[in-house]
C-alpha cells in the first residue's frame, strides 16, 4: 500500500511540473499573435514492476478459460532436412466440452517420411522383465510419430487463462500461468514497451521465474488494455520440465471470436539434446461457441481418425490445405508422393525382402537366419547359436532351439507361434513349449492365446533379485492351458483362462555349484508331493470413462480419471482331466494416479482378497497369494511391493495390501539457494500388509528426494528413500536406504508411478 501512494505522489508531481512548463510557455507568447499549441500525448508509468503486475492480474481477472467450443484446427509439424525431411500434415474439427474434455476428429492427415531406403529391416533388441502382472488391461502405444508431438488441441494448448497449464507430451508438470490469481508470488514481470493504438494501450509485459531455476514460463506477452486480453504470446517452457527436448519456445497469436479472446495460431520450435530443430504450425478458426457441448456429447475418443484420413490424393490437400508448404517442403512431398507407388508396388516389396532373406555364412552363428515376405505378410525366424546357449539354465547347461512364425493380415489381425526346445546336458532332461496367439479383433482387442509344454518355471514371479532366480522358486510344470480377452465395451475387459497341468518338484535334479554358492539356502528346491490342476478362471476389468484413440482398426487405450477395478476370480475343478484341487480364489483391486498444479501427483494401489475351501490347509503353496519380500538398498514398485518386508510371504487365508507414493512436483525446495539448481522433488509414500495366516500386520513409511533429468531422448529420475516402519516391525539395517530408478512414458504423459 506504501509502494502504491509513492507512485500516485510521484505521478502528480509529475503532472504539476508539466503543467508549470505549459504554462510558462504560455507566457511567453504575445497577446497579438496567439497561436494553438499541441502537445504530444504523454503517457506516464511511475512504476513499471508495478503497472506490469496490474496489467497481469486484470487479464487474468477479465478473461476466463473458454466455454464450450469447437474450431477447426489445421497443423504443419517437420525435422529434419532433404532427403531426410520428415513432414506430417492433418487437418481436424477440435471439440472442447467444459471443464476438461477435448476431442479431436481428424479427416485428412498424411505423414511424408523421409530417408527410405532398402534395409533389410533387422533389429537387435535386449529384452528382460520380472514382475508382477495383474493388469489386463492392454498396454497399447500410438504409432510411432518420431519428434512430431502434437496429435490434437490438447497437445499444444498453451492455455494461459487457466490457472495450470498441463503439456504432459513436452512437460512433467503442470506450469503456473503468468495470469493465474497467485501469479505475482512466482513470476518477477516488468514492462518493457507500452504503445497507444486506437483507444487502448498495448503493454508488453516480460515474464519470468522469480528464482532462477524455477519451472515456469519466461518471455512476454502483448496485453491490450481496454478489454486486457492477450493479443501475442512468445514464451520459452521450462527446460528442467522438458520430457524429450532441451528447448521449446512457443509463438501465439490471438483474435477475437464472438466477443471471446481465442488462440487463432499457434508456432513451436523445439530444439533436442543433438541440436536439431523441429517446428510445428497449428492454426485454429472458425470457433462456434453455440453448440453447447457436454462431455457426454463428445464420447470417450480423445482422438478419431476417419476411415480415408490418410487417402487423400495430392489434389484433394492442394485443395484443403490451410498452412503454406515451404518450396523444400513442396518438392519433398511431391517426391515422396512418386515414390508411395513404388514403395506399395510388389517389385519395391520384393527387392527389400530379397536384401532380408539373403543368407550370409555367420546369420547362423550372431543373428539368426530369418525370411519374410511382405506381400503375404509372413516371416518366420530361427534363434542364432550365440541365444541358442543357455549357460545359466536350471540344473546347469541348457542348448535351447528356438524360433517363431507370424503372418500379420490387411485388416492388422495378427497370428503369432513361438516354440522351444531345449537339452539339459547335466541332468540330460529334454524340455519345450508352444505357444500359439491370434489377434482376431485389434479394434476390442480380442486375443486368444493357447500353450503347451514340459517346462521349468517360477513359483513366484515377483520375488527378491535374489529369490527369483534362486532354484528354491523353481517347479517342473507339465501344461496345456489357454486364455482369451476381450473389451466387452470401452474400458470394460474380460479375460477368461483354463490351466490343466502337473506339478512337480525339482528335488530330484543335479544343481550347478555355483548356484548353491550364490543363493545359499534359497537355492534348495522345495519338496511336495507331485499333484495334477483343473483350474479355470475370469478376470474383469474396468476403468470408467476410459479414453482412447482411434486410428483404422486399431484402438489405444489412454486412461481415465477414475480408478481402475479389477476382480479376479479362479475355481479348482476336482475330477476334471486328472484334477486334485477344489478352492476358489477371489481378488479385489482398486488403483489410480492423480496430478494436481500445487499438490503434485500421487499414485495408489488397494487389494484385498480370499480363498475359499473346506480345507484351506490342503491347497499347495504354489497356489497361495505371494507378498514380495524386499530388496536391499533397491526400490521396488512402490505401488505393489514393500519397501522393509523382512521376507517373502504366502497365503491361503484371508488378505488385504494397500500402497501410495506422492511426488511433490512443487515444494519449498524451489526456494533454497542452491539446492533448488539441482530441481530435487520431494516424495513420501508407504504401505500396508495384513496377512491372517502368518499374524503379520506390516506398516511402513518413507520418504526422500528425486533428481529428474534427461538421458538422451529419455526423461528420468533416480531418487533416494529413508523408510520407515512401526515399533512392532523394527526396519532390517539393508532397507533403511532405498535407491530408485524410473522413466517417463511421453505418450501416455505420466511416469510409471
Amino acid at each position: 500500500m506504501l509502494e502504491y501512494l509513492r507512485a500516485v505522489v510521484r505521478v502528480h508531481i509529475l503532472g504539476l511540473l508539466l503543467l508549470i512548463q505549459a504554462g510558462s510557455a504560455w507566457g511567453q507568447v504575445r497577446s497579438d499573435s496567439l497561436r494553438n499549441i499541441d502537445l504530444d500525448a504523454v503517457l506516464v508509468v511511475a512504476e513499471p514492476i508495478d503497472k506490469a503486475y496490474e496489467v497481469l492480474r486484470e487479464a487474468g481477472r477479465r478473461n476466463q478459460p473458454l466455454p464450450s467450443f469447437q474450431c477447426s484446427t489445421a497443423v504443419k509439424s517437420s525435422y529434419g532436412g532433404g532427403s531426410g525431411l520428415h513432414l506430417r500434415e492433418a487437418l481436424s474439427v477440435s471439440l472442447f466440452a467444459a471443464p476438461d474434455r477435448f476431442s479431436e476428429r481428424i479427416y485428412l492427415a498424411d505423414e511424408h517420411q523421409g530417408g527410405r531406403s532398402l534395409s533389410d529391416g533387422r533389429t537387435a533388441e535386449v529384452r528382460f522383465s520380472v514382475g508382477r502382472d495383474d493388469g489386463i488391461v492392454p498396454q497399447e502405444r500410438g504409432a510411432v510419430l518420431g519428434k512430431h508431438f502434437f496429435e490434437s488441441y490438447a497437445d499444444g494448448n498453451l492455455d494461459l487463462y487457466r490457472s495450470s497449464i498441463e503439456l504432459p507430451r513436452l512437460a512433467t508438470v503442470p506450469i503456473p500461468s503468468p495470469l493465474a490469481w497467485d501469479a505475482e508470488l512466482q513470476y518477477r514481470a516488468r514492462v518493457v514497451q507500452a504503445e497507444a493504438k486506437g483507444n487502448a494501450v498495448h503493454w508488453t509485459v516480460s515474464v519470468a521465474p522469480r528464482t532462477a531455476s524455477g519451472a515456469l514460463l519466461r518471455g512476454t506477452l502483448v496485453i491490450e488494455d481496454s478489454a486486457y486480453t492477450v493479443v501475442r504470446a512468445d514464451l520459452e517452457l521450462p527446460a528442467q520440465s522438458l520430457v524429450r527436448y532441451t528447448q521449446v519456445r512457443v509463438q501465439q497469436s490471438y483474435r477475437f471470436a464472438a466477443g471471446r479472446s481465442v488462440v487463432s495460431a499457434r508456432n513451436f520450435e523445439l530444439i533436442d539434446a543433438a541440436g536439431d530443430t523441429a517446428r510445428t504450425q497449428i492454426l485454429h478458426d472458425e470457433y462456434d461457441f453455440n453448440g453447447q457441448l457436454r462431455p457426454k456429447d463428445l464420447g470417450l475418443a480423445a482422438v478419431a481418425y476417419d476411415q480415408k484420413a490418410f487417402d487423400a490424393s495430392p489434389t484433394d490437400w492442394a485443395a484443403a490445405r490451410k498452412i503454406a508448404l515451404d518450396p523444400g517442403e513442396s518438392r519433398h512431398i511431391t517426391y515422396q508422393d512418386s515414390l508411395t507407388l513404388f514403395y506399395d508396388s510388389d517389385s519395391y516389396k520384393d527387392s527389400v525382402d530379397a536384401v532380408y532373406n539373403k543368407f550370409h555364412w555367420w546369420e547362423p552363428l550372431v543373428s539368426g537366419v530369418g525370411f519374410r515376405s511382405s506381400k503375404k505378410g509372413v516371416e518366420w525366424f530361427v534363434l542364432p547359436v550365440v541365444a541358442q546357449m543357455r549357460f545359466f539354465g536350471v540344473g546347469g547347461y541348457r542348448h535351447n532351439l528356438g524360433g517363431s512364425f507370424a503372418r500379420t493380415f490387411p485388416d492388422r489381425r495378427r497370428l503369432d507361434v513361438e516354440g522351444n526346445l531345449d537339452y539339459g546336458v547335466v541332468n540330460r532332461d529334454v524340455r519345450g513349449d508352444l505357444s500359439l496367439s491370434y489377434l482376431y479383433n485389434p479394434r476390442n482387442f480380442g486375443l486368444l492365446r493357447v500353450e503347451l509344454g514340459d517346462n521349468y518355471t517360477f513359483v513366484n514371479t515377483y520375488e527378491p533379485i535374489l529369490g527369483t532366480f534362486a532354484r528354491g522358486n523353481y517347479v517342473r510344470k507339465t501344461f496345456f492351458q489357454g486364455s482369451h480377452r476381450m473389451e466387452l465395451t470401452n474400458g470394460l475387459y474380460l479375460r477368461t483362462s483354463f490351466d490343466f497341468s502337473r506339478r512337480e518338484a525339482i528335488t530330484g535334479l543335479k544343481l550347478e555349484d555355483w548356484s548353491n554358492q550364490l543363493f545359499g539356502e534359497l537355492n534348495d528346491p522345495t519338496p511336495f508331493r507331485t499333484y495334477t490342476i483343473a483350474l479355470v478362471g475370469a478376470d474383469l476389468s474396468y476403468t470408467p470413462g476410459q479414453r482412447y484413440v482411434m486410428k483404422g482398426p486399431r484402438k489405444i487405450a489412454l486412461g481415465s480419471t477414475w480408478p481402475t477395478f479389477t476382480l479376479q476370480a479362479k475355481q479348482g475343478i476336482p475330477g476334471l482331466l486328472g484334477g486334485m484341487v477344489n478352492f476358489t480364489s477371489l481378488r479385489l483391486n482398486a488403483k489410480d494416479f492423480r496430478q494436481s498444479r500445487f499438490w503434485g501427483t500421487t499414485n495408489w494401489n488397494l487389494g484385498v482378497g480370499t480363498f475359499l475351501a473346506k480345507e484351506l490347509d490342503s491347497i499347495r503353496f504354489i497356489e497361495h497369494r505371494f507378498f514380495r519380500g524386499s530388496d536391499q538398498l533397491l526400490l521396488s514398485n512402490p505401488t505393489a511391493s514393500m519397501q522393509a518386508l523382512d521376507s517373502t510371504y504366502h497365503t491361503a487365508r484371508p488378505w488385504a495390501e494397500a500402497y501410495f507414493i506422492h511426488h511433490f512436483d512443487r515444494s519449498l525446495l524451489d526456494r533454497v539457494p542452491l539446492v533448488r539448481a539441482l530441481h530435487l522433488v520431494p516424495v513420501v509414500g508407504g504401505g500396508m500388509l495384513y496377512v491372517a495366516e502368518a499374524k503379520v500386520f506390516h506398516a511402513e513409511v518413507y520418504g526422500g528426494l528425486e533428481l529428474p533429468f534427461r538421458l538422451w531422448d529419455q526423461r528420468m529420475r533416480v531418487g533416494a528413500y529413508r523408510v520407515w516402519t512401526d515399533q512392532g516391525n523394527p526396519v532390517i539395517p539393508g532397507f533403511r536406504l532405498k535407491l530408485g530408478v524410473d522413466f517417463y512414458d511421453s505418450y501416455q504423459g505420466r511416469w510409471s508411478y
